[in-house]
């Protein structure tokens, strides 16, 4: 069984047969891949069990939904990619994700506020 444990600053979860706990501060990105939820830290990558709507709620303002998909930590935003066909915010760990178009105005937002 996978725990997942949303606390104010940090969250505690399973990992390796263990339980470890990470800072918010140390998320970079959540994805969603049903089942499954990706947790990306700055040092690894963690795959549980639960929904995004149930982080989500736990987040700072800093995390802002970028996709259906995808939650970033705006602390991490480098740039936001526009081109014709779509928009992608760009991760100082060279991630990169698709704005949705019914996100991308907030996210302009936040990406001038944060960064």
């Amino acid at each position: 069984m996978e725990i997942l444990i949303l606390k104010e600053n940090s969250f505690v979860c399973s990992h390796k047969g263990g339980l470890v706990t990470f800072s918010y501060e140390d998320l970079v990105s959540i994805e969603c891949e049903k089942p499954l939820i990706r947790l990306r830290l700055n040092e690894m990558t963690i795959s549980i069990k639960t929904t995004l709507c149930n982080i989500e709620n736990h987040l700072d303002v800093f995390f802002v939904r970028v996709n259906r998909q995808v939650i970033v930590n705006m602390k991490y935003a480098t740039q936001i990619i526009s081109n014709p066909k779509e928009d992608r915010i760009q991760l100082k760990n060279g991630l990169e994700y698709k704005i949705s178009e019914r996100k991308k105005k907030n996210v302009r937002l936040s990406f001038l506020q944060y960064v």
